[in-house]
């Protein structure tokens, strides 16, 4: 083993290569997306402020719409019903300013028996997750896809997020157009988003 001749400046020059290495993989882009809840009114889907529980009712029908914005990513979208049933509701690749509506632009999703608390998980990141994938191939396995679930949140550091903010997402409502308010997440490369409902 040979002794360095200036101990301190090794040490310094270990710490900035540290650093530096620290900043490079901090510096890796993030992904900028909305994500929006419609229940269907009389006429049309509504926008539904999502970070507190959603009070529904059987028969209420509703869609989950995600946009991709600023780059290619990977999302999963879970149900976890009011029986402790986990389904897959998308996995797949999302691509640039194209919208997703779930399950698809001209369908809606219902609320039925039994009555409980539901929970739809939104997982989007910029790598593949293929641990989840492998899980969701056999839905029995419910806690083991949950704990995935909360292994990728706990993954995450909200520190580099920006905060949420309301921002237009676009789509298809009954064959025509229609633009309507979601939430939009920037600076991370990795989002676990639990949309609950309650009825």
């Amino acid at each position: 083993m040979q002794k360095s001749r200036c101990p301190k400046l090794s040490i310094i020059a270990s710490l900035l290569l540290s650093t530096t290495a620290g900043l490079s993989a901090q510096a890796a882009p993030g992904i900028t997306w909305k994500l929006a809840f419609l229940k269907w009114g009389a006429k049309d889907f509504v926008a539904m402020p999502f970070s507190r529980p959603l009070a529904m009712t059987d028969g209420d029908k509703f869609q989950v719409r995600i946009q991709d914005v600023n780059t290619p990513a990977y999302c999963y979208v879970l149900y976890n019903s009011a029986d402790g049933k986990v389904a897959s509701l998308f996995q797949s690749s999302l691509q640039p300013s194209k919208a997703l509506s779930l399950p698809s632009e001209k369908e809606s999703f219902q609320v039925s028996p039994p009555d409980g608390a539901e929970k739809i998980f939104v997982i989007v990141t910029a790598e593949r997750q293929a641990p989840l994938e492998k899980l969701l191939q056999s839905p029995d396995n419910v806690q083991a896809i949950l704990d995935e679930v909360a292994r990728i949140r706990q993954s995450t550091s909200s520190l580099g997020e920006a905060p949420e903010k309301p921002a237009p997402i676009g789509g298809v409502t009954r064959g025509r157009n229609s633009s309507v308010q979601a939430t939009e997440y920037d600076g991370q490369s990795s989002y676990v988003k639990t949309i609950r409902i309650e009825h």
